[in-house]
């Protein structure tokens, strides 16, 4: 079971990603609310998500992204337990 991380202002959080209109605007949004390293943090994962959801290898990820396996595996895992399935959000 995934840990509970909603507080208060989660909802609004979330309202305020709804509202977001383009790559540019979602990305300056981001990099006001996150350090640079938490940044970086999201979009590696996400290019993991990303690169397992697209068919690669687990070689190929690691090639490219200088990801450990064990860094990988755990992306997978995350895809196969996701709560809003997220690999069919990427093949959208």
């Amino acid at each position: 079971m995934k840990q509970e991380l909603h507080h208060s202002g989660s909802e609004a959080f979330y309202e305020a990603v709804l509202k977001l209109k383009n790559a540019d605007e979602c990305r300056g949004f981001f990099e006001d609310i996150c350090s640079a390293y938490e940044l970086q943090t999201i979009e590696q994962r996400f290019q993991l998500l990303y690169l397992l959801t697209t068919g690669h290898s687990y070689s190929e990820i690691a090639a490219q992204t200088g990801a450990s396996s064990a860094t990988i595996s755990r992306a997978s895992r995350q895809l196969n337990n996701s709560s809003c399935d997220i690999a069919s959000i990427i093949r959208r």
